[in-house]
């Protein structure tokens, strides 16, 4: 499902950020034991020219962490995930087709951006590596 994400080449704690019809979507994320990060509430939503309120969820999201949690059974793991229901999609297809990622992740102490693109037109995005930033160390929230 699209409500979890496995990053094995990231280690410490990770976050997404979504961008889509002028909104940005900013979810939580706990990681299972497996290392599976999956969204979670609460989940924000804010305007792209409010960036009071923006920052405010950006920083929320990064204090709360990856909390760790036991490993869902199958059952559990297909459960779908609704949030890109608020932005107003009805699937996660529609969202995605549309929809900026920006990924940020805290490993060894230093903070890194990095978007993701559709370099053919298909829709199945990867990781951009010339938008890949990486913040001096001691970079704080």
């Amino acid at each position: 499902m699209l409500n979890q994400l496995n990053i094995d080449c990231m280690v410490g704690l990770f976050w997404s950020f979504y961008y889509s019809h002028g909104k940005i979507l900013v979810p939580s994320f706990n990681k299972t034991t497996a290392g599976v990060y999956m969204v979670v509430e609460p989940i924000t939503v804010v305007d792209i020219g409010d960036r009071r309120s923006l920052k405010e969820a950006i920083v929320m999201s990064i204090e709360r962490g990856n909390p760790i949690i036991p490993h869902p059974n199958r059952e559990e793991m297909s459960k779908p995930n609704h949030f890109f229901k608020r932005l107003g999609f009805k699937t996660h297809k529609s969202f995605f087709n549309t929809a900026s990622r920006w990924d940020v992740w805290l490993s060894d102490g230093i903070f890194g951006i990095q978007s993701w693109k559709d370099p053919d037109g298909t829709n199945y995005r990867s990781p951009d590596t010339s938008k890949k930033i990486t913040l001096p160390p001691n970079t704080t929230v």
